[in-house]
């Protein structure tokens, strides 16, 4: 993946980085199991995973295939033992080989600890098969100057608009500590860590150490919840803390606590954003804008303006942006909780509005945000949008309708969600003169 501008660096994908030493060892494992010397071509290949089973189906030479499973079930049904089942494909010429086969599988099944290694790699190599459905820029992303990492995807939330699945599978830190190199060598100075929540990983410290020796400061993306405790926000000071990006869709701990099904933790991220501003850090809010909160959103301004913003005597050290959320994990839900923009835009533009008076910075549009004639009666109160600034990637869930024809402010827009369309189609999408 590279970024919409020409750089120095280029991803390469995660897959195609891990998966020729997972199954170089995996191979290694099914010789040792199978018996088969280096002599005798070996290659294998995976069925898709289920539950807790693993399909692997060998070649043997040219074309004997051998059907393993780990750990068995009643569908191998050749020799089915404690620790493996094993079957076979070929014609009736292979039977020595077939019976040969079946003697080593079941002596190894004997010996139990010899099955455990090929166990251990196929469960890691289920991980792998997991990660297909997520793209590389969802693990890490690079901008000019700096990067975002995201360490897994463990949260103290379950916001019911997070596009994550909470039991997809974290990446190594041995993974991620190439990454941080990639970066390094990039020239990124700035390292944001993500998730999830990036302060369950017990890596964090350890990581922000190893970015701050290579020349970047770190940011986290978080909902502050842990950094509500003076102690730890110390220690992430001591390895380069340098900002947070927090979470903070709702002045009310009712709505708050439902939205991110977690209660009892609005209060928590609130203290933690006294925390980070108290210790003379940069924070950036953000706010998820849905059915829930959107009626709230001026009293949330209300609130930031009231209760942080004297907290931020620097210029700029608190700021604020919307987020426009794309499909749910449940799609049922997000169609019952995403609002049409004409719906939106009064109480969006109030938000703002107050939010500016009591001299709040406030980015509303962007690659997360909406598009400007959402907000079209308050854009002298933020800067205009670099669009050059924002990757391919960024745009491609984007697009610009018929009815932003004819818009003046089109280069300063990053356009329309394309779910949005498919939902709302042109509703509330106006043309700026």
């Amino acid at each position: 993946m590279t970024s919409a501008r020409s750089t120095p660096f280029e991803f390469t994908p995660f897959l195609a980085v891990q998966q020729p030493v997972w199954h170089e060892n995996v191979t290694t494992a099914l010789r040792l199991v199978l018996g088969v010397p280096d002599s005798v071509a070996l290659t294998w290949r995976t069925d898709l995973p289920r539950g807790k089973l693993i399909d692997i189906i060998a070649t043997v030479g040219d074309h004997f295939r051998v059907a393993l499973q780990v750990p068995p079930s009643a569908e191998r049904a050749y020799f089915r033992g404690q620790h493996v089942a094993f079957g076979y494909g070929g014609s009736g010429d292979d039977r020595e080989l077939v019976e040969h086969l079946r003697k080593r599988v079941m002596a190894v099944d004997r010996l139990g600890p010899t099955v455990a290694p090929l166990a251990d790699l196929l469960a890691a190599w289920r991980q792998w098969h997991a990660w297909q459905h997520l793209h590389d820029r969802q693990l890490r992303e690079f901008s000019e100057g700096g990067g975002i990492i995201r360490l897994g995807f463990g949260c103290n939330q379950d916001c019911s608009f997070c596009w994550q699945a909470r039991d997809d599978p974290d990446p190594p830190e041995s993974v991620l500590l190439t990454w941080i190199d990639d970066l390094a060598r990039s020239g990124a100075r700035k390292l944001t860590f993500s998730g999830g929540e990036p302060t369950q990983y017990k890596s964090l410290l350890g990581l922000m150490q190893y970015a701050q020796d290579r020349g970047m400061a770190s940011w986290l993306q978080t909902n502050a919840i842990a950094l509500s405790n003076r102690s730890y926000l110390q220690r992430l000071r001591q390895v380069g803390l340098a900002g947070a990006l927090i979470s903070f869709h709702s002045a009310d701990a009712t709505i708050s606590d439902k939205v991110t099904s977690a209660p009892g933790t609005h209060a928590r991220t609130v203290l933690g954003i006294r925390e980070v501003l108290v210790a003379g850090l940069p924070v950036a809010l953000n706010a998820v804008v849905e059915r829930r909160t959107l009626a709230g959103l001026p009293d949330l301004a209300r609130c930031i303006v009231a209760t942080f913003r004297p907290l931020a005597p620097a210029e700029g050290q608190l700021t604020f942006g919307f987020a426009w959320p794309q499909t749910f994990r449940d799609r049922a839900l997000w169609l019952e909780q995403m609002v049409p923009l004409d719906e939106a835009r009064p109480l969006l533009e109030e938000t703002l509005r107050i939010l500016y008076s009591g001299d709040v910075m406030v980015h509303p549009v962007g690659a997360c945000g909406f598009p400007l004639c959402a907000v079209a009666g308050v854009i002298d109160l933020f800067p205009p949008l670099a669009l050059a600034a924002l990757s391919e990637e960024d745009l491609l869930p984007r697009a610009y309708p018929e009815a932003c024809s004819g818009c003046g402010q089109r280069s300063s827009c990053s356009g329309v969600r394309r779910d949005y369309l498919d939902v709302f189609g042109s509703r509330g999408i106006t043309p700026i003169p």
